[in-house]
């Protein structure tokens, strides 16, 4: 349990509120930001797609709005998709998140069906940082981020309170 009753969550107000919904007597203030990718999926798209497959299982990232959320048979993480689909004994969902998690589902279960919801569900921003990149930064020791020791312990704490309550 958070030993607050009060949160500031940046940088995704959709996902800040469902966490908000997640905790008991904790008031989230949300910054003014979204993943557009997961913002831009519309109730019609949920409606269309359920249609086209009515036995499928719809798995929604809580980056989307909460109205398209709601209309989930799970709502998760990244790892809480993952894991879900692991668990099921249901052989074809409809994965509402980033490309990338549809990708790795479908690799890692090939006796089971995935349907992404739209091709326009790929995050060009998180795929900028190659590994080659990371490995060049790690070898050579470039692109080194430097933080105050104040604002390393305040940042480390919000990431240790972050893990506790996380699925």
């Amino acid at each position: 349990s958070l030993n607050t009753s009060k949160v500031l969550f940046v940088p995704d107000a959709n996902l800040g509120k469902y966490v908000e919904s997640q905790l008991d007597g904790v008031e989230v203030t949300v910054y003014n930001g979204n993943c557009p990718v997961h913002n831009n999926v519309t109730i019609d798209n949920i409606k269309q797609v359920r249609e086209k497959y009515p036995n499928a299982k719809v798995l929604i990232h809580p980056e989307c709005k909460p109205e398209i959320s709601s209309m989930g048979d799970y709502i998760g993480s990244t790892s809480g998709i993952i894991d879900y689909v692991r668990k099921s004994s249901d052989k074809k969902f409809i994965i509402v998140t980033e490309k990338g998690v549809a990708d790795r589902l479908k690799r890692d279960y090939p006796d089971k069906e995935f349907v992404l919801i739209s091709e326009k569900m790929l995050c060009e921003s998180m795929k900028l940082t190659t590994l080659e990149e990371i490995l060049y930064s790690l070898e050579n020791e470039v692109n080194e981020i430097s933080l105050d020791d104040k604002v390393r312990e305040l940042s480390a704490k919000c990431i240790e309170e972050m893990l506790k309550v996380s699925v």
